[in-house]
């Protein structure tokens, strides 16, 4: 047993060394397009939200790394119905409603580069695995009905990684992510379209 972590540790650090760098931090903007429960209480695409990316190669092909995410959807409805939670009852308000949901993902990824680091694009597949922190939150006038709480999440993706030169590159991909039922919460799931800066050392 022990020679075998001897040989696997040697060809790690083999693989490692023929690359031009190990480390990749991507800074994306991003954009989310809601599906089901979470299109249900708000129909609108988001266009605020970030994502701070981290891999470290273990061979030219495949890296592993971390990924946190902010995500915030918002919708005036206007004169709408909203139900709320009083002294333990639920009651039914109709009213100028606005609606809110903030998803903070915090997640262990992994990616698999197609090509190698020398080409034009390389395109890649990845997932990442691990929690939302969620906050979903209903306005009618001085009234709030609000749910928060953790949730486990699931998010696989595509995109492609265009290097601009030895250090820089711009990063485009989507992603799908799954959160599952939890702390009050509805499962939640949404697409979500990256594009930004990948930097390489």
């Amino acid at each position: 047993m022990k020679k075998f972590y001897i040989i696997f540790l040697i060809i790690l650090g083999a693989g490692m060394m023929r690359q031009a760098y190990a480390q990749m931090l991507d800074i994306n903007y991003k954009m989310a397009v809601p599906f089901g429960d979470e299109h249900d209480f708000i129909q609108k695409m988001s266009f605020r939200g970030i994502s701070v990316d981290y891999y470290y190669f273990l061979t030219e092909h495949f890296a592993i790394g971390a990924s946190v995410e902010w995500n915030t959807l918002y919708k005036h409805f206007g004169d709408e119905t909203g139900h709320f939670l009083m002294d333990g009852e639920k009651v039914t308000i109709t009213g100028d409603q606005f609606r809110y949901l903030n998803v903070v993902p915090i997640l262990a990824s992994a990616r698999y580069y197609f090509t190698g680091e020398n080409t034009a694009i390389r395109p890649y597949v990845g997932i990442g695995i691990g929690t939302n922190w969620t906050e979903r939150r209903l306005e009618v006038g001085d009234l709030v009905a609000k749910e928060k709480g953790w949730q486990f999440a699931c998010a696989p993706e595509i995109g492609i990684m265009i290097p601009f030169g030895e250090c820089v590159g711009m990063n485009m991909g989507a992603q799908y992510r799954y959160s599952v039922k939890a702390s009050g919460l509805p499962a939640l799931q949404d697409l979500g379209i990256k594009v930004g800066l990948s930097l390489r050392w």
